[in-house]
């Protein structure tokens, strides 16, 4: 199940690094496996290389999970970043939307 953990536009300057954490409690804990990426809404293409930094995985502290700090958003552009991770034998996912601005 994919669950959408901000109903609104989270808005980012375009010269700002931000590290977005999800806390994983209700949902489940001691989160395991953890992947992350960001798509181009507007052209639907996986651009998680252009905007983390190549190599630096989540970090996991307790039940929240830490992206690398995600940078380089365009004016007027908006990504769904995704987070999947696994906690005993299930696998759980949240997105949430990020819209750069100057």
């Amino acid at each position: 199940m994919t669950r959408r953990i901000n109903m609104e536009i989270i808005r980012q300057g375009i010269d700002e690094s931000v590290p977005y954490a999800v806390v994983t409690t209700p949902i489940s804990s001691e989160p395991a496996d953890v992947t992350f990426n960001a798509v181009d809404v507007a052209s639907e293409e996986e651009i998680s290389d252009q905007l983390f930094p190549d190599g630096i995985p989540a970090n996991v502290d307790g039940d929240t999970i830490t992206l690398p700090v995600l940078s380089g958003l365009q004016i007027d552009q908006t990504v769904r970043v995704s987070v999947a991770w696994s906690s005993g034998l299930a696998r759980y996912s949240v997105y949430f939307y990020v819209r750069g601005e100057r």
